[in-house]
């Protein structure tokens, strides 16, 4: 059936699903743009369409970290606003041996690969954040609760709580991370 098909387009039919491609993919980058964003009947934000799902929003030497786009909405405005988001982090072999040397014995190192932070808000002048959950290479659960990475350890003791918050340091990882995400919902003051 598709020889059949084939045969009957001619070069004026090629030619028109070319332009028509090229329109598509023209709407698609313009909608997925950083200030593609829908308001809710509740007045927070979600994120328009993305061509990926998962954006970078911070690398460095242990790890990177992308932002689900469809785990995301911004609520509130000027030094009020904030937004939820779900975290994905991708650990180098350095970070993985990381995690395990500082972990306190809870996970060996070059165990852990990626961890996945369902809670994190970002606020205008700190970060929140959730406990992870902690996969291998194979797509198992290694450990769920905080590891290094959270940056909530204690000489290697770890809290009990289930959550921790930090002040943005100027110009530092996490306040670019802020920003990155800020801009994604067109907040770029």
């Amino acid at each position: 059936m598709g020889l059949f098909t084939a045969s009957l387009c001619g070069s004026a039919d090629a030619s028109w699903l070319s332009k028509t491609l090229d329109k598509l993919d023209a709407w698609t980058s313009t909608v997925s743009s950083a200030t593609s964003t829908t308001t809710n009947s509740d007045g927070t934000r979600t994120l328009g369409y993305h061509k990926e799902r998962l954006i970078e929003i911070g690398s460095n030497q242990y790890y990177t970290t992308y932002l689900d786009t469809k785990h995301a909405w911004a609520d509130g405005t000027a030094q009020n606003r904030s937004v939820t988001a779900q975290i994905i982090r991708v650990y180098t072999p350095l970070g993985s041996q990381w995690l395990g040397v500082t972990s306190g014995g809870a996970v060996r190192p070059d165990v852990i690969t990626r961890s996945v932070t369902e809670k994190v808000v970002f606020y205008v002048d700190a970060m929140k954040e959730w406990s992870s959950l902690y996969y291998d290479v194979h797509g198992n659960l290694i450990y769920d609760g905080r590891l290094s990475d959270s940056g909530y350890s204690n000489g290697g003791q770890y809290s009990d709580y289930s959550w921790r918050a930090e002040r943005y340091v100027p110009y530092s990882e996490a306040e670019a991370m802020k920003d990155k995400v800020f801009h994604l919902f067109g907040w770029d003051y």
